[in-house]
């Protein structure tokens, strides 16, 4: 026997995003919310054992966002695993005039994970299947609103323990806009110092 429960969501809004085209993804607890009527981007035929599938139509969203520039890269170059970085990063996001923009939300993104390009597509850790190891993953990755002057500090970025250690690099973002100019490359060592079995 299946129990069904009608879920009603209203009032959803974008405070931040990675990409200005997304598509619209419902998940609870791992599994996929079907919505009616709406068809299955068919990419996610390649992608059947994964949750939650894709579902069509995508959403293009509209922004005043020109720019995106590091004003101060995160350090150390090297942290442990489970830590964040000492230094945070400062973001700024522009116009296409030059002018800062206020009240915009900045993302950290990992761009290159041991030397392999992560795909764009977002896949997330689904609990109950245990053959697939968790990856590793950036904390604090959402900053809080830009200021008057289009800037805003990260006050927690950092990686998890989960996954293996070694050399990422992580790009920043708004609505969709990436500076290209700063990949920050750095390493991950790990937090264990030793293994007794």
């Amino acid at each position: 026997e299946q129990l069904y429960a009608n879920i009603f969501i209203r009032g959803v809004s974008i405070a931040g995003a990675a990409d200005s085209f997304m598509y619209l993804a419902l998940e609870c607890m791992g599994s996929m919310a079907i919505i009616a009527n709406i068809t299955l981007d068919p990419w996610t035929s390649l992608l059947s054992s994964w949750n939650p599938n894709v579902v069509q139509p995508g959403l293009n969203l509209s922004s005043s966002v020109a720019a995106v520039k590091l004003d101060t890269p995160p350090a150390p170059s090297t942290i442990k695993e489970g830590e964040v970085f000492t230094t945070q990063p400062t973001v700024c996001v522009y116009d296409s005039s030059g002018t800062g923009l206020s009240d915009k939300r900045v993302l950290a993104q990992f761009w290159m994970k041991h030397g392999t390009i992560v795909d764009e597509f977002f896949m997330p850790y689904e609990p109950q299947d245990t053959t697939i190891a968790r990856d590793k993953a950036l904390t604090g990755a959402v900053s809080g609103n830009t200021g008057s002057d289009g800037c805003v500090t990260f006050s927690g970025l950092g990686v998890s323990t989960s996954g293996k250690v070694g050399v990422f690099s992580i790009v920043f973002l708004s609505e969709g806009v990436m500076d290209w100019d700063e990949i920050f490359f750095f390493n991950v060592t790990s937090a264990v110092s030793d293994v007794v079995v």
